[in-house]
């Protein structure tokens, strides 16, 4: 029984029995498990353990077992888990590997990539307002680079967008943009239907490339081609307004703000101390609808000075105030300069009230055959002026041509949807007064009506238009009379004689009439001078 005892072990052995197997439980790696059960095996604490050995217990002691399984206990946990076996290098990396990316498999970072920031825009930006520029050149201009160097490395420009080409939808050649370049001065901010904010451009600069015209073509389509595209926010506001309301310096006012659809120049690209004929006829025929802004060419070590535009009177009228002399005066001019942009914002106004007015006279041309009256148009003297726009001043710059406008208006109108409009005044499309088609605009141009001023309540003007009226009223009071042998000369062989047989009655009934008439009419002056001083 002592033998036994001594070689059989205490309670401890199932303790670190129960702890090899939590060891095994803890462990993940299979290799690692089998790696520490060699370990153990190797250097078990059972079998080094000695009967002898000094923290033996006694047999009869009730906690001996307990008292002795502390080394046994303390060297299999100190075996397992110390670093008394070296690991394997091999292994042991794997196992590091391993582990670290089961641990890292759950766990996403995403790579972000910041945008670029936005730019601030500046206060001449911020209040720019629209701007729509029409760019028009010789067949051999680069426009898009013209259109580049007006909005790239500029300091009010936010964002700058991409060339998009413009089509009809009816697929009409005629007049079609073609292509257009929007730019953005400042942000605007929206809010979606979450509340959630966003910020977008505002895209409130827009250049319109026209298509180049040849220099030998004739001006006459190049201006059919562009006089739509001008024409088209024209109609727009037009069609918003009413008809019978005069033009008005709020009318003016509110087409000449920063956020009027109008087109607000264009800018022409043409030498101005050498003109071709084909720009002056340009000029002459876009400039009473559109601001002209003539851009002289980058020829190297060619300045233009204001005394090389043209000084004709025509042209004078035509050509914007504005009158750059390189690309970077007309990039100050157009963000840098509000006085410059509200000047050509207040022409194009102006040009557009004129262009309203001629309308509204080929309407009153065209409709005034039928049976319906014209609309009653209200007096224009009745409109009140601003400060800024004196509608005296409008009407003198502008009254001298209206006749011919309305001519070339009409014709053009006529030819372009002659088909579906009814023929205008019968003496207008008699045969005999009809003009060819190929006839030359100068042939329907008529001298401009000279502006006489008439007022008839002004005394003498009553006077002398009275006595106008004396010679028609005796003609009428005579025929009433039957005296007709007294305006009309007889006819026949005997004429020579009745002629001597009436000459002296009629000359007597002649002034005898006369007379009468203009004693009623003295005696009605006196009769009415008379009664406005008495009452």
């Amino acid at each position: 029984m002592e033998g036994i005892d001594e070689h059989q072990p205490g309670t401890s052995a199932s303790t670190a029995r129960g702890l090899r197997h939590i060891d095994m439980a803890l462990l993940s790696d299979p290799s690692a498990g089998a790696s520490h059960d060699d370990h153990r095996e190797s250097y078990s604490p059972f079998r080094s353990y000695s009967p002898h050995s000094a923290f033996q217990s006694e047999p009869g002691s009730p906690s001996g077992d307990s008292v002795s399984s502390f080394p046994s206990v303390s060297s299999s946990f100190l075996f397992s888990s110390g670093p008394t076996t070296p690991p394997h290098p091999g292994h042991s990396e794997v196992e590091d590997e391993g582990e670290l990316g089961d641990s890292m498999s759950g766990l996403v970072i995403p790579s972000l990539t910041l945008p670029s920031p936005s730019r601030r825009p500046t206060p001449y930006g911020q209040t720019l307002g629209d701007v729509r520029l029409l760019l028009l050149g010789p067949r051999g201009t680069d426009l898009a680079a013209i259109a580049s160097q007006l909005v790239d490395d500029n300091e009010d420009v936010v964002e700058v967008g991409l060339w998009e080409e413009d089509r009809d939808e009816s697929g009409i050649i005629r007049g079609k943009r073609k292509e257009i370049l929007r730019v953005s001065t400042h942000w605007v901010e929206h809010r979606d239907m979450h509340g959630l904010e966003h910020v977008e451009p505002a895209r409130n600069v827009e250049l319109v490339q026209l298509p180049p015209y040849d220099v030998y073509s004739e001006a006459e389509s190049i201006v059919d081609r562009v006089l739509p595209v001008i024409h088209t926010p024209f109609r727009e506001v037009a069609s918003i307004i009413s008809q019978d309301h005069p033009p008005t310096g709020a009318l003016a006012h509110l087409f000449s703000s920063p956020g009027s659809p109008l087109y607000t120049a264009l800018v022409l690209v043409a030498t101005p101390s050498a003109l071709l004929p084909i720009e002056k006829n340009l000029i002459e025929s876009l400039g009473p609808h559109i601001p002209i802004i003539l851009l002289p060419t980058s020829t190297p070590n060619a300045l233009h000075t204001p005394s090389d535009y043209p000084s004709r009177r025509t042209s004078a009228s035509h050509l914007s105030s504005f009158r750059p002399d390189s690309i970077d005066a007309l990039r100050s001019g157009l963000f840098r300069s509000p006085s410059t942009l509200a000047t050509l914002r207040s022409e194009a106004s102006s040009r557009f009230l004129r262009w309203r007015e001629v309308e509204r006279a080929v309407e009153r041309v065209q409709w005034s055959a039928g049976t319906a009256r014209p609309r009653n148009v209200l007096d224009p003297s009745t409109s009140q002026s601003n400060e800024w726009w004196d509608k005296q001043t409008w009407e003198a710059q502008w009254e001298g041509s209206l006749s011919q406008e309305v001519a070339l208006h009409l014709r053009r109108r006529r030819r372009s949807d002659a088909p579906r409009r009814p023929s205008p005044l019968p003496s207008l499309s008699a045969s005999g007064n009809t003009v060819p088609a190929q006839e030359d605009e100068q042939s329907l141009i008529t001298p401009p009506c000279a502006s006489t001023s008439f007022d008839p309540l002004h005394l003498p003007s009553l006077v002398a238009f009275s006595f106008s009226l004396i010679g028609a009223l005796r003609s009428r009071v005579a025929r009433s009379l039957g005296l007709t042998s007294a305006v009309s000369a007889p006819t026949g062989p005997s004429s020579g004689r009745e002629r001597k047989r009436t000459g002296g009655r009629s000359f007597g009934h002649q002034f005898g009439l006369g007379f009468a008439l203009v004693s009623v009419f003295c005696a009605g002056v006196g009769i009415g001078l008379f009664a406005a001083a008495r009452f």
